[in-house]
């Protein structure tokens, strides 16, 4: 009883360790997950078993299986980040964004039943996806009056901040059947939350007394959200001879509750448009305790591992399947849930945002060496597609959509284990690659520009897809089990 209660302590303090306050870093990249474990090396293609401290995400079944650490602690990941959106906010006007930062991960505690061997139980919590974009542009340029050709300063700003965190915790249990079979179930508790701020403003001010007024144009956005809900996982193992075979049933995500605010502000004043001075508008909303959603996909996960007969080399292949998440809006101001009623009413979908996905498949390989019987070799190869596709006719195109650059990601990983005695050391590193192009700009900036009454767009050009986003990241992994 004492040596439980010791290893609850332990779990415990080690996820205040795990989870702080203050988080940096996707909701479109599925195999985003990085636990800094072996199985992080191995580019995720662990389905089919050697998934060690992770099998209760990637197959339940093997939970048991699988030679794991009752205590898994993956410290660290210190990943450097570099965006670049060309032509993000006009013609060869680019932004540059290096995130960087040491990313807590993974923690797992692992333990069996005396009366029954063949039951065998894991407890795990990890931040499954961290996400941190911060953007911000000024621009200043002297240009000539539509009414009189005096001198104008025309100046534009650009703000955005993004973050989104995704918290999981999860129970899960595998029972052997056979000696060649298991299956095995998880249930994980999802805890999101998305905080968004997007900030446009454009300035003309006069630079002498000609021209007494000046105009200008602003738009803000602020939003905040969070999502508590339950994701179920079944899994299958067969092995046969030096293959073993893994099955993974991911079921569609299970709200519990969630709500939001949201903040919208639109105006525009003094506007000159070819010779003529337009009425000036504003429109100014906001709402609290509306109804929030983020949904995850059916997935469906296929693996295949291959076990040399000296049980030295490994080889690792996996592929899943995601379905497609049919449009719906992840914050609903038509909807106020029941806890807000009192305060706030229902609205229409100004302060609305939507969400969407397409379905992907991806894939990765494995390789694992064993050099001594303390020290092993792994790498991996892995694709990671977005899925990000919200429907833009119909009911859909006049509802909002969160500015997010999702590209489909390639990774590369290689690093060491390393054991001694009770001890487990892992050491590697990941880089990855993504692009997309003819993206919707950020803002066009430029003056006299467009002015679109139905779009309260003004003193600038339409956004066009000429913008081309670059992703690159390199990430360090440092890992610790210990077995007791």
């Amino acid at each position: 009883m004492m040596m439980i209660r010791t290893r609850c302590y332990l779990f415990g303090l080690l996820f205040l360790v795990v989870f702080p306050t203050n988080l940096n870093a996707q909701i479109n990249n599925y195999w985003s997950m990085g636990s800094n474990t072996s199985s992080s090396l191995l580019g995720g293609a662990v389905v089919g078993g050697g998934a060690g401290d992770v099998a209760i995400f990637y197959n339940p079944a093997a939970i048991v299986i699988e030679d794991q650490k009752q205590i898994s602690f993956n410290a660290s990941l210190l990943s450097f980040d570099l965006h670049n959106y060309h032509n993000a906010l006009g013609y060869q006007r680019d932004l540059d964004y290096l995130e960087w930062g040491v990313k807590p991960r993974f923690i797992s505690y692992q333990f069996k039943i005396k009366d029954n061997q063949r039951l065998s139980y894991q407890i795990t919590a990890f931040s499954r996806d961290e996400q941190l974009t911060e953007l911000w542009d000024y621009q200043s340029a002297i240009v000539k009056s539509e009414i009189n050709n005096e001198d104008l300063e025309y100046t534009a700003s650009y703000d955005m901040e993004r973050r989104y965190v995704d918290y999981w915790f999860g129970v899960g249990a595998s029972y052997v059947i056979s000696p060649k079979f298991s299956i095995g179930m998880t249930l994980f508790g999802s805890a999101k939350s998305l905080r968004y701020l997007q900030s446009s403003i454009v300035d003309v001010d006069p630079l002498s007394s000609a021209i007494i007024k000046n105009a200008s144009w602003s738009s803000t956005e602020k939003q905040y959200l969070y999502v508590m809900s339950v994701i179920p996982k079944i899994g299958f193992l067969y092995k046969e001879g030096l293959f073993s075979m893994g099955l993974n049933f991911t079921l569609p995500s299970m709200r519990l509750w969630g709500d939001g605010y949201s903040k919208r502000i639109i105006r525009y004043s003094n506007v000159v448009y070819q010779g003529q001075l337009k009425d000036d508008y504003l429109k100014s909303e906001y709402n609290n305790y509306m109804t929030a959603n983020i949904k995850e996909p059916l997935a469906i996960a296929f693996g295949l591992t291959y076990h040399s007969r000296n049980e030295r080399t490994k080889l690792f292949f996996s592929l899943e399947y995601f379905a497609p998440i049919k449009t719906y809006k992840m914050l609903d101001n038509t909807k106020i849930t029941s806890w807000g009623q009192d305060e706030f009413e229902p609205g229409d979908d100004f302060l609305s945002y939507k969400y969407g996905a397409k379905e992907v498949f991806n894939i990765a390989v494995g390789f694992r060496d064993e050099i001594t019987k303390r020290l092993s070799l792994l790498a991996g190869l892995k694709t990671n597609f977005s899925a990000y596709s919200p429907t833009s006719s119909g009911e859909w195109g006049d509802i909002k959509e969160f500015v997010t650059m999702s590209p489909s990601l390639y990774h590369g990983s290689i690093g060491t284990q390393f054991k001694y005695k009770a001890n487990t050391i892992i050491l590697g590193a990941e880089y990855s690659f993504g692009k997309r192009a003819n993206e919707i700009q950020l803002a066009n900036y430029g003056y006299p520009g467009d002015f679109d009454e139905d779009n309260h767009l003004a003193l600038q050009n339409h956004p066009e897809n000429t913008m081309k986003y670059t992703s690159q990241s390199l990430g360090f992994y440092i890992g610790y089990a210990f077995d007791f």
